[in-house]
């Protein structure tokens, strides 16, 4: 297995919200280069215990790095197809990924994929790869987000005039929160334009139970504004990661991280 320099035709890893766990990045890390990235296919292949593994790693922006890993799902499927004037089938195997992106500037990690097991022994094989270093059962610290902040946000701070600032827009766009009792029920709610003006009229105070708060985030330099939905005293993000927004991301969770 070698790491590919480019993504395979068709790769859309970075185009769509997706959960990530949140890591602080450790000291010392090395991107992958030669022997060590060969060393990080092999030990990601056995982390994972998925079969072949195709790992993909490259530098998406200026010292941010993405490291994917491609495997067949477990089984494969059927997909009902019409071909020819008639019915017909396709069976194929669906490809799964595992994702770390490796935030370097702001010492943040980013992992996603379709097991939580699988993933956290992902993990240990950054060790002695990405993380020369360290020991190899050696833990990462996973972060915890304190949102209470978030929802006293002042108008100025989620409209910065600052040309420096990060974003230049953060909207409240979702609320969820747990009823309560044991194994109560998930209350939500929406906002169609941004719910912080509702709360600047009725300065309701933050839900007991919460349980994350959803945002519409616009960093600075984009045309658009990004999903950005964090999850309370949990390592739990789910966002568009790119280089377009990774500084406004760090800038948010940098005033909800707890030790």
């Amino acid at each position: 297995m070698s790491v590919q320099e480019t993504p395979p035709r068709g790769w859309r890893a970075l185009r769509a919200p997706r959960r990530f766990r949140c890591y602080a990045l450790p000291e010392g890390f090395t991107p992958p280069a030669g022997e060590r990235a060969a060393a990080l296919a092999r030990a990601a292949a056995d982390a994972l215990c998925v079969g072949p593994v195709t790992p993909v790693c490259r530098e998406i922006g200026r010292h941010v790095w993405l490291c994917a890993f491609l495997h067949g799902a477990d089984r494969r499927h059927w997909l009902a197809t019409y071909e020819d004037g008639r019915p017909a089938g396709l069976d194929y195997v669906p490809r799964r990924a595992y994702l770390a992106i490796l935030d370097w500037p702001h010492a943040y990690l980013y992992l996603a994929g379709p097991d939580d097991a699988r993933a956290a022994a992902l993990l240990q094989a950054f060790n002695g790869t990405l993380f020369p270093d360290r020991r190899p059962a050696e833990p990462f610290r996973p972060l915890r987000f304190d949102l209470a902040p978030l929802w006293l946000l002042p108008p100025e701070a989620r409209r910065p005039a600052d040309p420096a600032a990060r974003w230049s827009e953060l909207r409240l766009k979702g609320l969820a929160w747990r009823e309560p009792g044991r194994g109560g029920a998930l209350g939500q709610r929406q906002w169609p334009l941004d719910g912080f003006d509702e709360l600047d009229g009725t300065g309701a105070p933050i839900p007991e139970r919460l349980v994350s708060l959803a945002f519409a985030l616009r960093p600075r330099a984009a045309t658009h504004a990004y999903v950005a939905e964090l999850y309370h005293d949990a390592p739990l993000l789910r966002a568009t990661l790119t280089p377009t927004t990774l500084p406004a991301l760090a800038a948010l969770l940098s005033l909800t991280t707890t030790a």
